[in-house]
């Protein structure tokens, strides 16, 4: 029986890291986004509060094969430290790839912000990012 139990594990496991493999995700500010080719895109996570700022995440699973992006955001609230507004995004059928661009409006928070990315409805990956203010 634990023979067993231990197969089990070991499978879902093996299972997990090949899913995890297969799926590429990108973060950073976007360069440049001409329709119909792939974004310029700068990978860090801190950002700017201005109209020209665009950032997001690029997911991409190298098979081609269809999948499902979905995200939370925590938005910290307005002079709470600590505090955060929870926000869903609508979950997204996608294949090959699918991203999701950003902009900070003038009334966003400066702070720390997350982003938990679930595909195909499993948490793979919660990004931390920054949005600050130019004095």
């Amino acid at each position: 029986m634990r023979i067993l139990a231990l197969l089990v594990l070991s499978a879902l496991m093996i299972g997990y890291a090949l899913a995890s493999e297969q799926t590429e995700i990108r973060f950073g500010e976007v360069r440049s986004d001409v329709p119909g080719s792939k974004p310029t895109f700068s990978e860090h996570n801190r950002f700017v509060i201005a109209p020209e700022t665009l950032y997001g995440l690029i997911v991409e699973k190298p098979s081609g094969e269809p999948f499902t992006l979905s995200t939370i955001h925590y938005i910290p609230k307005q002079g709470r430290n600590g505090q955060f507004n929870k926000i869903s995004s609508r979950m997204v059928n996608a294949v090959g790839s699918s991203a999701v661009w950003m902009k900070p409006q003038p009334n966003d928070p400066a702070g720390l912000y997350m982003m938990e990315v679930y595909v195909d409805l499993r948490l793979v990956t919660t990004i931390e990012y920054e949005l600050y203010e130019v004095p």
